[in-house]
């Protein structure tokens, strides 16, 4: 009876937790950007360009100078060449910073696994001489018996 009753409530929370919980989430796929450089380059080529066209549109005022940022093609594709050797050279130091990691790791790892060997390989030994010296006093006692039987029985037990 206590069994059967029991069993009905676990049935009871179980089947409520079952229902009670959603079988599948909506989450938004979002796919994040590791590098922005290429959006900065574009926003600051932009405010470049309006402030020259600011200036430009102003009758009476001198230009800004360029500072070396045009909006030619050739400049921009160096811009963004430049962007992407920096962001190249970004991943491949993260990756040796990886591999040195697990390098680590993997040494710790072994060293771990010597010192386990190590300890087992002891344990073993521990054992065997507790086991030999377990044979030994075996040995001695079953050395006894046969003493004492070979001498007859005592004169005390008669």
């Amino acid at each position: 009876m206590r069994l059967t009753v029991a069993f009905a409530a676990l049935v009871a929370v179980a089947s409520t937790a079952g229902l009670a919980a959603p079988l599948s989430v909506p989450v938004p796929k979002i796919y994040a950007r590791d590098d922005f450089s290429p959006l900065i380059l574009r926003d600051v080529f932009e405010t470049m360009i309006d402030l020259e066209k600011r200036v430009e549109s102003k009758p009476g005022r001198t230009p800004l100078p360029s500072s070396g940022i045009s909006r030619r093609p050739a400049d921009v594709a160096a811009a963004k060449k430049a962007a992407d050797a920096a962001a190249k050279a970004r991943a491949e130091e993260a990756e040796k910073a990886d591999k040195a990691a697990k390098k680590q790791a993997d040494q710790e790892n072994r060293a771990a696994t010597k010192a386990e060997k190590a300890a087992k390989l002891q344990e073993n030994r521990d054992r065997r001489k507790a086991a030999s010296g377990r044979v030994a006093a075996a040995k001695a006692a079953w050395k006894e018996a046969t003493k004492a039987a070979d001498q007859g029985p005592s004169s005390s037990t008669n």
